[in-house]
């Protein structure tokens, strides 16, 4: 799998991190790595940074994140996942702001 990484596709982009869909609700979460910090402690961090992204977009995992790294002068820690929008029960179980577009009477319809 070979993210692109054309600007108008990414969703949320930060000097450190960056969302980008891979289509199919697979995305991909690249987050620049620190200096002097053991990786397995930088992917623990990069996975609570990608949790608190997804929990202020209204959605949930629906795999487990892989993680890959790319070395080079500014290293980047890789997570492949899928996700996809909150349903309303979901989203209330996780504190998550109901998603305006995807709630259950929708579904239900």
């Amino acid at each position: 799998m070979t993210p692109s990484t054309s600007p108008e596709r990414t969703l949320v982009k930060t000097p450190l991190t960056m969302l980008t869909p891979l289509g199919r609700g697979e995305y991909v979460f690249r987050w620049q790595m620190l200096a002097a910090v053991p990786v397995v402690h930088q992917k623990c961090e990069a996975v609570a940074d990608l949790m608190d992204l997804l929990r202020t977009l209204g959605m949930v995992l629906t795999s487990e994140p892989r993680a890959t790294v790319k070395h080079g002068i500014m290293p980047v820690l890789a997570l492949e996942f899928r996700a996809r929008y909150a349903d309303d029960h979901e989203a209330q179980a996780l504190q998550h702001p109901t998603h305006p577009h995807h709630n259950d009477q929708e579904v239900a319809a």
